[in-house]
């Protein structure tokens, strides 16, 4: 199963994981909320497959403008 992570590049911490990257991309609003702009630097989602590879899908303002988005579009 195919699972999301969220790291805090600045600690090396997992944040957490998520079965979607939408659960995901609602933590990313919710530390940046809390924390400030700055602290999306340090953010970054990644992917682990079905053999535990992990990949980072995205980090930064691209993490950011599409966690917005995605905010934005599961709004209701």
């Amino acid at each position: 199963m195919t699972m999301y992570e969220l790291w805090d590049r600045s600690t090396g911490n997992r944040l957490g994981a998520f079965q979607t990257p939408v659960d995901a991309l609602q933590i990313v609003c919710e530390i940046v909320e809390k924390e400030g702009d700055a602290s999306i630097d340090n953010l970054v989602l990644g992917m682990e497959d079905e053999t535990g590879a992990s990949m980072p899908l995205m980090e930064g303002a691209e993490l950011l403008k599409q966690a917005k988005r995605t905010r934005l579009a599961t709004a209701g």
